[in-house]
């Protein structure tokens, strides 16, 4: 059986108390191995590229 890392985060932009955007990221990493180590680590690919996804969207969407 696989394990697998599931990072889901929603976030929302506000201008002046208006929702300017709003959008939810879902990143999926499957394990290197079915035990906490592999876990821990598909956790963490799968946190660092959900991060880096918000940061762009962020900066684009301000940017508009």
């Amino acid at each position: 059986e696989s394990s697998r890392a599931l990072v889901r985060a929603r976030a929302t932009l506000v201008r002046d108390q208006r929702v300017v955007a709003q959008r939810t990221f879902t990143t999926e990493r499957k394990a290197a191995s079915p035990d906490a180590a592999g876990g821990a680590a598909a956790l963490a690919a799968a946190a660092d590229e959900s991060i880096a996804t918000l940061v762009r969207w962020t900066a684009e969407t301000l940017a508009k």
